[in-house]
């Protein structure tokens, strides 16, 4: 059976029972349904992507 359109959060959470109940794995059913509903992955902050690079560079203890 196709997935319902519409965004709302019930539409949503009932693409994805359907999918799971079709045996379709958890991430893959959730991804299908929020693609559907036309929403996206959430962004991290701009703070914490700063604060990963910053580790990223410090990492080998160069200072740079």
């Amino acid at each position: 059976m196709p997935l319902a359109k519409g965004s709302s959060k019930a539409t949503v959470s009932r693409n994805i029972a359907e999918m799971i109940k079709a045996d379709h794995p958890r991430a893959q059913a959730v991804a299908a349904a929020m693609r559907t509903a036309g929403k996206s992955k959430k962004k991290p902050a701009a703070k914490k992507i700063a604060a990963m690079r910053g580790k990223m560079r410090d990492s080998d203890g160069d200072g740079y």
